[in-house]
């Protein structure tokens, strides 16, 4: 079995916005697990493109539900679960141009992610590796050669992040990590 949509280019600078879970039902449907911090952006969704193993499909959406934290899609010629399980793990990507604006002091993960967190005194504790969504605010997993800190990503830890410069400077935190 081929996939289906049309090929398509990759956008310029790829952002993912959501990835397919699962086939759901019988009509083909798929569930996606929103990557957006603008989930309204599916509400009028017309076209869409997938990417999996760095080949790029697109497709007309027929249908689309969104009840938080997840998509259900319709795609053309995805008519069976057999078709839509060769989706499994696709990413939907969208162009970088096309992006929500964020407040000032707010930061798309994949900006963080791969930025070199500095002490207040200059020391480079390591980079940060991932980004875990707490209810009251996110924290960064920084790894270094102290091991792993956890950043909360409040203005009371976080003195600046330099996106030009890939860092993040952070303000005098006693007992954030352990002083070698």
């Amino acid at each position: 079995m081929s996939l289906p949509g049309t090929p398509a280019a990759a956008p310029q600078d790829p952002v993912v916005i959501g990835r397919i879970a699962r086939p759901v039902g019988v009509r083909g449907d798929v569930k996606v697990v929103v990557e957006s911090t603008a989930p309204e952006r599916f509400k009028n969704l017309k076209t869409i493109t997938l990417r999996l193993r760095e080949e790029c499909r697109s497709f007309d959406v027929i249908y689309c539900d969104f009840s938080k934290p997840w998509l259900r899609l319709h795609l053309t010629g995805v008519e069976c679960p057999e078709i839509a399980g060769l989706l499994i793990g696709a990413e939907l990507v969208i162009p970088a141009s096309e992006r929500v604006k964020l407040e000032s002091d707010a930061y798309f993960i994949d900006e963080i992610i791969g930025c070199a967190v500095i002490a207040a005194d200059d020391r480079e504790l390591g980079f940060v590796q991932e980004v875990w969504h707490q209810s009251h605010h996110d924290l960064w997993v920084v790894d270094g050669p102290r091991g792993e800190i956890l950043i909360p990503a409040v203005s009371e830890f976080i003195r600046e992040v330099d996106l030009a410069r890939h860092r993040i400077y952070l303000n005098p935190a006693n007992g954030l990590w352990e002083e070698a």
